[in-house]
């Protein structure tokens, strides 16, 4: 299993990055009150599939990791 995506560089609005080999963030907006937050789930490369790391629980959240995870070369089938 190898992701294809590329490192993120300052500004990028990039789905996902790889942080080190096999993990991957995915950043996260999420609107809490007046303001929006960022929050970084990981996907980790595993010989089981994919584990994801820290995902908020939110729905608005779902599409964000959907994107990521496909930008990193993943499916919700590998997770």
């Amino acid at each position: 299993m190898t992701g294809r995506d590329t490192q993120a560089e300052n500004g990028s609005t990039d789905p996902s990055f790889e942080l080190v080999d096999g993990v991957h963030a995915i950043p996260v907006t999420l609107e809490l009150e007046d303001r929006d937050i960022v929050v970084n789930p990981a996907a980790v490369e595993t010989d089981r599939g994919v584990l994801l790391l820290d995902c908020p629980g939110w729905p608005s959240a779902a599409d964000q990791l959907r994107a990521g995870l496909d930008h990193a070369g993943f499916d919700w089938e590998d997770v």
